[in-house]
């Protein structure tokens, strides 16, 4: 018994890791026994901290916090194990119940894990630092590509005048290559977060149905699609159409990875508790789930699957292990996630396919019901007459959104600035039927422009354009709203039923 208790007590002393054992009660937790290391978190040595409760050692919110879990370990009988940050450094901790004679004790382990931390943290900003580099280079590659084709076009028009119809089908291909490159550009909008839509209850089920019909009439023949979506699937906040292109974009990649040969890939939803949720393979990898249930959009391929490497940056922007693969398609899916709160699991080996699951946070509010959309009107040709101010900062799409506008039979005023706008309103207020505002302006932004226009004539129309998307510009919260807006770029179609939106009934000189 002697050589027992010494041996204990030789342990406790010289533990590279903090070791203890508790009495709890439900009000209490209190030392008996502690490793003299506790010293560097504590100020004190195990020796000296028995008899102590949580309260006389820790402030006060995190000794309430360790009580209440030192209570529900030995009251349910389980292993508890946390992650937590205590005086600057990051810590792990392992609870177990433990019974002698007849009272119900605690025994732990709590390991110093700051360095593993910052070696992650550090990992983690080398990654990014990689996978920016390959996102520039990738990026200039793809828009030299198009820009050459737009280029190349332009200047068969410039050195010898062709026939009108070959003049038609060069623009044509230019206009195709330009607007390739826009979509481009939206896609890594999209990826860093920087589209977020409207955001409204969604069931995720259902807009799982209604994107089906478009992706299988797209799907190769080689493969098969089986689906579990429950009928009343679970509710998330989102924006439709973006979690209609995450699902897109993972079904794209799952039936890219099957190739040529026969497969079959799987569509599953269902709910998920967060404690289900694996901690390996999670992208963003400092993603942690906060809500205790979670929606889980899963798709799965009996395609070649991945080695550990390449799972690790299959959501980097244009990495690919696919020669038909695109990129982006990942990429995006994973900001799309991330902005909606939730994460990505993977699950994938070599010859046996891969599993991708998204996880969304489930919501309590209630679906609302909404009428079929319309179609869209088609826009009559714009009036002859009126006037437009047109307020941009750019001086080549001032120049080009001036000719389209004078090309639809409009008078038009310019400025460059916002000061300079409210200037030219003032002194043409009485012809002005119309505002083209863009929304970063320099001296005074799009808002303060159309609330200054507003107090000056108050009901004016106006267009407000931006090269963010429409979620985006128009957030926050404004007195005054614009009658359209136009996301850049646009093509002239776009701003015609935009003016038409704006102001149907614009006649002659009004």
């Amino acid at each position: 018994m002697q050589e027992s208790n010494e041996l204990f007590s030789l342990f406790m002393k010289h533990s590279p890791i903090h070791a203890y054992i508790k009495e709890v009660t439900a009000t209490e937790s209190r030392v008996l026994m502690a490793s003299d290391n506790f010293e560097t978190m504590v100020g004190i040595p195990g020796s000296a901290m028995q008899g102590k409760t949580m309260t006389e050692l820790f402030p006060a919110e995190f000794a309430a916090r360790i009580t209440q879990d030192d209570y529900t370990v030995v009251t349910g009988g389980n292993v508890l194990k946390v992650d937590e940050d205590f005086g600057g450094r990051y810590y792990t901790t392992i609870k177990f119940p433990i019974t002698l004679a007849g009272k119900s004790l605690l025994a732990g382990f709590t390991v110093d894990i700051t360095e593993r931390k910052q070696a992650e943290a550090q990992k983690l900003a080398l990654q990014k630092a990689e996978s920016l580099g390959r996102m520039a280079g990738a990026i200039a590659h793809h828009f030299n590509n198009q820009l050459a084709v737009v280029l190349g076009n332009l200047e068969l028009l410039k050195s010898e005048p062709p026939r009108h119809a070959e003049a038609a089908e060069c623009l044509s291909e230019a206009i195709k290559s330009t607007l390739k490159a826009t979509e481009m550009s939206s896609l890594m909008l999209t990826y860093l977060g920087q589209t977020q839509g409207l955001r409204e209850p969604q069931n995720l089920s259902d807009l799982c149905r209604r994107q089906l019909p478009l992706l299988q009439a797209i799907m190769p023949k080689t493969v098969s699609l089986a689906t579990n979506l429950p009928a009343s699937g679970p509710v998330i906040r989102a924006n439709a159409g973006q979690i209609q292109q995450v699902l897109a974009n993972l079904l794209t990649n799952a039936w890219e990875a099957c190739g040529n040969e026969p497969g079959t890939i799987s569509l599953t939803v269902q709910t998920v508790s967060a404690k289900d949720i694996p901690a390996t393979s999670r992208f963003p990898v400092d993603w942690q789930p906060k809500a205790t249930a979670y929606a889980c959009l899963a798709v799965s391929d009996t395609g070649g699957g991945m080695a550990a490497g390449d799972m690790e940056k299959s959501f980097d922007p244009f990495y690919t292990t696919k020669f038909p693969g695109r990129g982006l398609g990942l990429a995006v899916a994973l900001g799309i996630v991330r902005e909606h709160g939730g994460g990505v699991t993977v699950v994938s080996e070599p010859g046996r396919g891969s599993t991708f699951r998204v996880y969304l946070p489930l919501t309590t509010e209630a679906l609302t019901l909404k009428p079929a959309a319309p179609a869209p009107p088609v826009a009559p040709e714009p009036s002859t007459g009126g006037t437009v101010l047109l307020v941009e900062d750019e001086p080549p799409v001032l120049r080009v959104v001036t000719r389209a506008l004078q090309k639809f039979g409009y008078t038009v005023l310019t400025a460059q600035d916002g000061a300079e706008a409210v200037a030219v309103f003032r002194q043409h207020q009485a012809e002005v039927s119309l505002v083209l505002l863009d929304l970063a302006l320099p001296k005074m932004d799009g808002w303060e422009v159309l609330a200054a226009l507003r107090k000056l004539v108050p009901g004016i129309p106006v267009i407000l354009t931006s090269g963010y998307d429409e979620a985006a510009a128009l957030a926050g919260d404004h007195a005054e709203q614009p009658q359209a807006f136009l996301p850049k770029p646009y093509e002239f179609e776009q701003l015609r039923q935009a003016i038409h939106q704006a102001v149907p009934q614009l006649q002659p000189g009004s």
